[in-house]
């Protein structure tokens, strides 16, 4: 569905009709979402965190969506940026010192190197 609509649209516009708009919608019909907003607007300790996070997340889907309208694989591409995933893990281990399953966590980030070695090999 993405690779189709960006045949059509640019990747900004196509980018602002998928978060801005459902995020308007929810405005308009769930009016209380609003005032929960706020919350996440008070200056905090984790502000430049999530300020960070938004950044990084609208790269990435900028980067997504150019590569699939710029003639990227989908089975290639698709599984390649999900690969964030374990960038998340790695940071969530190294850096906040999460040791919750810690051995699952290792396993999966294996598994996933091991599926993008396999999509490189195949391609």
């Amino acid at each position: 569905m993405d690779k189709i609509a960006l045949n059509s649209f640019s990747v900004v516009l196509y980018q602002v009709a998928v978060y801005i708009i459902p995020a308007i919608f929810t405005v308009i019909f769930i009016p209380k979402t609003f005032g929960n907003i706020r919350y996440f607007l008070k200056p905090q300790k984790n502000t430049l965190i999530i300020l960070l996070s938004a950044v990084f997340q609208m790269i990435s889907t900028l980067a997504l969506y150019a590569a699939y309208k710029y003639g990227g694989d989908l089975s290639v591409v698709g599984p390649l940026a999900q690969t964030s995933t374990v960038l998340t893990i790695l940071v969530g281990i190294v850096i906040l010192k999460e040791r919750w399953n810690l051995k699952r966590k290792i396993i999966g980030v294996i598994l996933v190197l091991a599926g993008v070695a396999l999509l490189k090999l195949s391609i």
